[in-house]
């Protein structure tokens, strides 16, 4: 049987379009749970970012390259002397658009911190031939943090069972090494997720978007809003 090319043009139109809408579906559906999940958390949706927010994401997240962070799917609670924010990260103008998704981030008047950034690392062996190119690999894109964002890699000479566990970042070594003294960095290690906490003044960021832990497959997001309100206390405490 011949088939034309307009039936086979029309079945690939009737494909795409298939699949646009399940898209559009299933962002949707993604959307919705994220605002009931962050509404039974007792945030509310904002539409326009507040410029006490937008501030500090871009003190915090522009690197030395031209960028234009953009802030969407955006949740506000008010905690007494904090602000509580829930909201996805974008860069417009760069190739790699998705920063960041789901970030938590606080505006606390408790908070005094150094500009940091520090990363929890999964565990690979650097005995065999996987572990050494995951080293290789890490060594790469720490050069290229370091290049790129203005901040320098610092290590834990009095610490070092932690290099294998974090990679830290910071403008001020002497502050950022001061500040993880008094963090309880062994509560840190136990974390069941992957995290990536980045800070500034007055303000904290956790990142639970990095793939997590076989431990916590699913993502809880009520018990990741409970452990950043747990690292909150712990940064405002240290």
């Amino acid at each position: 049987m011949n088939i034309s090319p307009e039936l086979i043009a029309l079945l690939v139109i009737l494909v795409f379009a298939a699949l646009l809408l399940f898209a559009i579906r299933s962002s949707r559906n993604s959307r919705e749970q994220k605002t009931a999940q962050a509404s039974a958390l007792g945030f509310e949706a904002l539409s326009v970012s507040p410029d006490e927010l937008m501030s500090r994401v871009n003190n915090l997240f522009k690197n030395q390259q031209a960028q234009s962070l953009s802030i969407s799917e955006l949740f506000h609670q008010n905690d007494f002397e904090r602000d509580l924010y829930i909201f996805d990260l974008d860069n417009t103008t760069g190739q790699d658009a998705e920063m960041g998704s789901e970030i938590f981030g606080v505006i606390s008047r408790q908070l005094a911190l150094p500009h940091f950034s520090l990363t929890s690392l999964p565990p690979f062996n650097t005995d065999n031939m996987l572990g050494n190119l995951m080293e290789i690999v890490l060594d790469k894109v720490l050069e290229v943090a370091e290049k790129y964002q203005g901040l320098k890699r610092i290590e834990f000479p009095d610490q070092p069972g932690y290099e294998n566990q974090f990679v830290v970042f910071g403008q001020d070594e002497y502050a950022v090494l001061n500040m993880l003294d008094r963090v309880n960095l062994s509560a840190l290690s136990r974390s069941k997720n992957y995290l990536h906490l980045a800070g500034s003044g007055d303000f904290l960021t956790v990142d639970f978007s990095m793939p997590t832990s076989p431990r916590d497959p699913n993502r809880d997001f009520r018990a990741q809003h409970q452990e950043f309100l747990n690292l909150v206390r712990m940064f405002e405490e240290g």
